[in-house]
C-alpha cells in the first residue's frame, strides 16, 4: 500500500529548509502544500541515500498564475545518488537545479532568471532522469546551456518553452555532451542567443 501523505502547510514567515529537517526522518511520502509568498532559501535542499523520506513532493498555490515562489542565489535543489523520486508543481523558481541521481518531475513550473558560470543555468543533469512537462525555462544564463545542459541520465520535456536564455558560449537554450534527450511535440525553443547553436548545441549523446 502507498505511504501516508503528510502535507506541511507554510506561510510566512517560513524557513523551507527548517521544515525539511523536521520530516526527514518520517520515512513516507513527504508533501508541501506552500503559500503564495517568496521563500529565500540560504542552502540548497538537498536529497540523497541520507534522505529517510521515500517520496518527495512540493506544491505550489495557483490562481489563474503561479504565486509560490522558491529563491536561492545558488543551487534551489540537489539530487545525489540514492535520492528519492521528487515532484516539484506548480512553483516559480529563481536558482538551479541540480540532479546527479534519481528522478526529478516538474509539472506546471517556471524557472528563471538563474544563473551559473559553468553547465545549466537553470537545470544541470548528470545522470539520473529529469522529466519536464507544461514548463517554462526563461532569461536563465551559463556559459554552456543557457536554460538546461544535460552530461548524462535522460531529460524529457513535454510541452515546455525554453525562451530568452543566453550562453556565453555553446546552446542559448540546451546543450547536450552526453546522456539522452528527448524534445516531445509542443517544446518550443525560441529567442535564445549563445556563441554557438542559439538554441541547441549539441556535443554529444543522442536528441
Amino acid at each position: 500500500p502507498a505511504s501516508p501523505l503528510d502535507t506541511l502547510k507554510c506561510s510566512a514567515p517560513c524557513d523551507l529548509n527548517r521544515y525539511w529537517n523536521s520530516i526527514e526522518a518520517t520515512g513516507t511520502i513527504v508533501a508541501f502544500s506552500l503559500a503564495p509568498i517568496v521563500y529565500n532559501l540560504n542552502t540548497s535542499l538537498y536529497f540523497d541515500s541520507n534522505t529517510k523520506a521515500s517520496e518527495v513532493r512540493l506544491y505550489g498555490s495557483t490562481n489563474g498564475s503561479i504565486e509560490t515562489i522558491l529563491s536561492s542565489a545558488s543551487a534551489l535543489l540537489t539530487l545525489r545518488a540514492g535520492a528519492p523520486q521528487v515532484t516539484l508543481h506548480g512553483i516559480k523558481m529563481h536558482g538551479r537545479l541540480v540532479v546527479d541521481d534519481g528522478l526529478l518531475l516538474i509539472e506546471d513550473c517556471v524557472v528563471e532568471k538563474s544563473t551559473h558560470p559553468s553547465d545549466g543555468g537553470a537545470l544541470s543533469l548528470t545522470g539520473g532522469r529529469a522529466e519536464v512537462r507544461n514548463t517554462w525555462f526563461l532569461d536563465n544564463h551559463a556559459d554552456r546551456g543557457g536554460a538546461i545542459a544535460v552530461d548524462g541520465g535522460s531529460l524529457l520535456l513535454d510541452n515546455c518553452r525554453l525562451d530568452s536564455n543566453t550562453a556565453t558560449l555553446d546552446g542559448g537554450a540546451l546543450y547536450v555532451r552526453s546522456g539522452a534527450v528527448n524534445l516531445r511535440s509542443g517544446t518550443l525553443l525560441q529567442g535564445n542567443s549563445a556563441l554557438s547553436g542559439n538554441s541547441l548545441y549539441i556535443d554529444g549523446g543522442t536528441v
